[in-house]
């Protein structure tokens, strides 16, 4: 009897080592995948932003190169070398290129405007697109660019060297264009691009410039951000060209405060200069950073900081992607990866009570019967 008992308490003993020792493979083991699931998980999230705002970056590249191709393209037409090149005052050339400035308009609706500036900053053709009509300037409203800061630089520069302007607002009849209304307003927001002409012996004989809508890629950017993430551009001075919200946009043109220090305090002007700093994080914000920088030659990503900046980067003129990406979307996953941790815990462990339960019965039962036929 004695030793029916020591037997049953040492098989229980044995039953219960065994599942402890399993429960307790159950909960490491599942820790550790918990662990390495939140790991990846969190290094793909902050992957994912990096390569959203990547693949936008090459979007918002795309109109400025185009530009440039364009406008060498334009500079080689017979009707323009005609005008550019001949010293005679001649309307039908004139009215030749002209018509072929419109109808190279008409491929494209993101340009806005297009023309011809002599030596002596004389606007010689222009011709306009103002997403309703397209137009030919009459001579009597051409004016002289001579002291326009785009002319001066674009003539200075050789065979296949661009100007890009910042992206700003246009002027037109010396004032802020609104499409709008003053309770509604409708701004234009363009991107100018101008390079030199020469004549076939290499002497400059003007400008060729092309202004282009920058809302085609600031609505892309607008229109990008998903739940938890805030996408906007800014300048080098950190204020805001594209944001969600419109009222931020281009407010330094009108004397507004409105810029990415005012938003995020913890963003200084050594974070946002710093191009090898992509990324930048506090306790609950992911920052990520795209810098994009207009150069003399073409419109590309800026890989090297430290030629383009130079020692001065407060009077460097560049842009930056910027995505805000709210750490709670982040974190809440990894809640919801912890409950289920949590769930496949307090499952195993009912399982695992459950077998012993069942497997104490069967073994009680089976000591009693053994029990009951010894006494018989």
């Amino acid at each position: 009897m004695n030793n029916n008992l020591l037997n049953k308490k040492l098989l229980y003993g044995v039953i219960l080592l065994l599942f402890a020792i399993l429960f307790l493979f159950l909960i490491f083991d599942g820790y550790f995948e918990l662990d390495r699931d939140i790991r990846i998980y969190s290094a793909e999230a902050v992957d994912i932003i990096d390569q959203r705002i990547t693949s936008l970056l090459f979007e918002v590249n795309v109109f400025p190169q185009f530009a440039g191709d364009d406008l060498i393209f334009l500079s080689k037409l017979s009707s323009f070398k005609k005008v550019a090149y001949s010293t005679e005052d001649s309307n039908v050339n004139l009215v030749d290129l002209e018509n072929d400035f419109l109808a190279f308009l008409k491929e494209s609706t993101a340009y806005y405007q297009l023309g011809y500036i002599d030596g002596q900053g004389n606007e010689i053709v222009k011709v306009e697109y103002d997403r309703k009509n397209y137009m030919v300037i009459t001579k009597e409203h051409l004016g002289n660019e001579k002291d326009e800061f785009y002319f001066t630089e674009a003539f200075n520069f050789d065979y296949k060297d661009f100007y890009i302007s910042r992206i700003s607002l246009n002027v037109k009849d010396e004032e802020i264009e609104n499409r709008g209304t003053i309770e509604n307003p409708e701004y234009v927001p363009i991107v100018l691009v101008a390079t030199p002409v020469f004549d076939e012996n290499k002497k400059k004989m003007g400008v060729v410039f092309l202004s282009f809508y920058a809302d085609y890629f600031l609505a892309d950017i607008r229109n990008f951000q998903r739940e938890g993430e805030e996408i906007f551009l800014i300048n080098e001075g950190g204020d805001y060209l594209a944001h969600s919200n419109r009222e931020k946009e281009f407010a330094f043109i009108f004397g507004g405060d409105e810029n990415i220090y005012k938003d995020y305090p913890e963003i200084t002007q050594e974070i946002l200069f710093d191009y090898y700093e992509r990324r930048f994080e506090t306790s609950d914000l992911i920052f990520s950073f795209r810098y994009l920088y207009p150069t003399i030659g073409g419109f590309r990503v800026n890989e090297f900081s430290e030629n383009t900046f130079g020692r001065n980067p407060e009077e460097s003129n560049f842009w930056v992607l910027v995505s805000v990406s709210d750490k709670s979307v982040i974190d809440n996953t990894v809640k919801e990866l912890k409950s289920k941790y949590l769930y496949f815990l307090l499952f195993s462990g009912l399982i695992v009570f459950i077998i012993i339960l069942l497997i104490f019965v069967a073994v009680f039962k089976g000591f009693d019967s053994k029990s009951f036929r010894e006494k018989k």
